[in-house]
């Protein structure tokens, strides 16, 4: 999983049961799994995975986020591309699904579940059976809806359905079906409205704390982290849906915002350059 990783499977090589390093080498092997979609890190987080179950760690966090993606793996892997046995994802999608009865789950558990749904919709459609694929969409929404009930103030849970949403939106508009893609849209931009509440609300606790997060509580402190997450994709949907009453005024609006809360945030000074040198007013090239 990189070179990152190499002092902690070091350590495991001198105590393969040293629960620190695994918990690190699993993390690491999360944000590979997302972004490179290499065979060996879905194998790497499957075994390093497993091997936590088996410890049973008193840690009851550690244990759940193992046993999550012990099914997540094989999982992300499918959904890479990589073929597998239809009982094997059969039986991993059971597991996602039973871990979301829980009360306290790994965001990703929802995110994986409905993936999945999602790319059986699809599969299904390219049979043309399309009554069992449009099942399988509102499975995937479903999903998600019931998720958000559990913890209604968890923003990355919020922007996993963001994403998840999108997700649909452009495999049905690639697939030719514009009508059904165009269903999406409302709840991308409700799901996107209610994050940046809870963003905002927590910018504003932070104020009020005089900058010390250790005086938020820890829903304040993960809604921060997603801060330029959710800006990031309002602004883009903003620019991306004039049919909303929406369009790049409104995107200038939260870009505008967005800087006025976090002046120094890269990311959305680099946005907002952009949104600027798109106008047709040369004076606002002058400011990008």
């Amino acid at each position: 999983a990189g070179r990152e990783s190499a002092c902690y499977l070091k350590a495991l090589t001198i105590d393969p049961d040293n629960l620190d390093a695994l918990a690190k080498v699993m993390t690491i092997y999360v944000n590979e799994v997302e972004f490179r979609h290499r065979a060996e890190d879905f194998d790497g987080l499957k075994s390093t995975a497993d091997k936590i179950v088996q410890l049973h760690p008193a840690d009851a966090g550690l244990y759940h986020t193992a046993q999550a993606y012990l099914a997540i793996a094989p999982l992300a892997s499918w959904l890479s591309g990589i073929a597998a046995p239809p009982t094997e994802i059969d039986q991993e999608i059971k597991a996602l699904y039973e871990l979301t009865k829980q009360e306290d789950f790994n965001p990703d558990v929802p995110y994986y579940l409905a993936q999945s749904y999602l790319h059986q919709a699809m599969e299904l459609r390219r049979t043309n059976e399309k009554d069992k694929a449009n099942e399988k969409f509102k499975q995937a929404k479903l999903v998600f809806e019931d998720a958000i009930i559990k913890q209604p103030q968890c923003v990355r849970l919020l922007m996993r359905f963001y994403l998840l949403l999108t997700q649909a939106n452009q495999k049905l508009q690639a697939d030719e079906d514009p009508a059904e893609a165009a269903q999406y849209v409302p709840r991308m931009q409700d799901v996107l409205t209610q994050a940046r509440k809870q963003v905002d609300e927590a910018a504003q606790a932070l104020a009020k704390a005089e900058g010390d997060e250790q005086k938020l509580t820890a829903v304040q402190r993960e809604a921060l982290g997603s801060y330029t997450d959710v800006y990031y994709h309002s602004v883009d949907f903003a620019n991306r849906h004039p049919e909303r009453d929406l369009g790049p005024k409104e995107a200038m609006k939260l870009a505008e915002h967005w800087l006025e809360v976090r002046p120094s945030d890269q990311t959305g000074r680099l946005l907002m350059a952009g949104l600027l040198g798109g106008d047709s007013d040369p004076a606002q090239h002058a400011k990008a």
